[in-house]
């Protein structure tokens, strides 16, 4: 998901329960062979009609594509089997720009290094005590002990 203008395409992608927030700022690209490719591609888009069934490039896909090897290495596992909803909703999320390199390898991506947990949704526990008396009866469920579609043990 994610959008692309002349001055900076952004996107979130989700690999697993990993999620990878990217952008690339055109100016910082600008004399790179990518960043003469996704422009270009960008301004092919700009007079496409909404529904016209032209098989023109996707400036995202290029994006996403450079940065595959990349996703494939932080985010090996696809499956949000096995995952508990605490994990989940505490998935790892990484900022990253593509850049330019300065030498021959033409654009390289900041921002790897760097892996925040931030949760996505809050999972702090509702305080009961506030509750109307029927309310208190519902059971409560700690996140760490839901889990998302785990696997059946076949016996």
């Amino acid at each position: 998901m994610g959008f692309a203008t002349e001055e900076k395409p952004e996107m979130i992608v989700w690999r697993g329960h990993a999620q990878f927030s990217i952008k690339v700022e055109i100016a910082r690209v600008k004399g790179t062979r990518f960043g003469k490719e996704l422009l270009q591609q960008i301004k092919l888009c700009q007079g496409r009609l909404f529904g016209r069934k032209a098989s023109l490039p996707n400036p995202l896909d290029l994006v996403c594509h450079h940065c595959l090897p990349l996703f494939r290495r932080l985010a090996p596992q696809t499956s949000l089997q096995d995952l508990s909803l605490e994990c989940f909703v505490h998935s790892p999320t990484y900022h990253l720009e593509l850049v330019d390199a300065g030498s021959n390898e033409d654009i390289r991506i900041e921002g790897e290094d760097e892996c925040l947990y931030t949760p996505s949704f809050s999972i702090f526990p509702m305080r009961t005590a506030d509750l109307l008396e029927p309310c208190k009866a519902i059971p409560h469920f700690q996140a760490r002990r839901i889990w998302i579609a785990t696997t059946r043990v076949r016996a």
